[in-house]
Formats: C-alpha cells, structure tokens, sequence
C-alpha cells in the first residue's frame, strides 16, 4: 500500500508581532528570534542530512593571471606530472610566486585529463578543519 500526501507549492507564512521560537513548515525549522537573525533547519533535529556530490565535472577556479613570464619550465614540468596522475607539491620562499603559478595552472591545464573537474581553493589564513570544511563544500 502506498500513500501519497499532495505538497503544496507554494507555502506563504505571515507572522506578525513579537515572536520568539520556532516554527515548523514541513520538514523544516524556523529558528525564530537569534540575535544572529532568523535561522532555518534543512532537517528536523535529530535527523542526519545525506550529503550528495556535485554533478561533475566541477570547475571552480580563482580569476586568470595575466602575463606570466619566465614560468614555461615548472609549467612543463607540473603539466606532465599531473596528467600522468602524480601529485605535485609546489614550493619556495613567500613572494616567489606559487600562488600565481597555481593560478595560471587552473586555467590552462587540459581539463579534460580530470573527469571530475578542478577545484582551486586557497588555503591562507585557513584552519585544517576550515579547509576540510571547503574541500566537503566544493565537491
């Protein structure tokens, strides 16, 4: 046996007046009355959200860099090390310019040597969980 219960598609909601609690719509929570704001639960309390990844192929990539000069050997050289699916770990002194080589990588490798995509994130100034917490995001 199977039951069906009809959703409404459009739910409108009008509260009016000091308010302070929460309201439930479906399966959602309105957290009412945080002196953040108002704050809206996906999933009941107690229940555990799924997640689900991303269609892929994702491309999240930071703005290009213009005139890279004197680059061509480490570009080679990172370009043939990760279609040949080796990591790479790039580095140097600050200032020397890593963050702009990455830069200019996510633009021009041949994406389609990544059939998930490419995901560019920068990780100054962020935590491990933090940056953690962005790799889970972005896929």
């Amino acid at each position: 046996m199977m039951v069906q219960t009809a959703v409404p598609q459009d739910i409108q909601l009008h509260i009016e007046g000091d308010v302070n609690g929460q309201v439930a719509i479906g399966q959602n929570v309105l957290q009412i009355g945080s002196v953040h704001g108002g704050v809206v639960y996906v999933a009941m309390p107690g229940t555990t959200a799924v997640p689900r990844l991303r269609p892929a192929p994702l491309l999240v990539r930071p703005r290009p860099f213009r005139q890279l000069i004197g680059r061509q050997a480490e570009i080679a050289q990172i370009t043939r090390e990760i279609t040949t699916a080796v990591p790479v770990e790039v580095f140097s002194r600050e200032g020397m310019g890593k963050t702009v080589l990455l830069r200019h990588l996510a633009y021009n490798l041949p994406i389609d040597q990544f059939p998930n995509g490419l995901v560019y994130l920068s990780a100054r100034g962020q935590s491990l969980a933090d940056l953690s917490q962005s790799l889970f995001t972005a896929f």
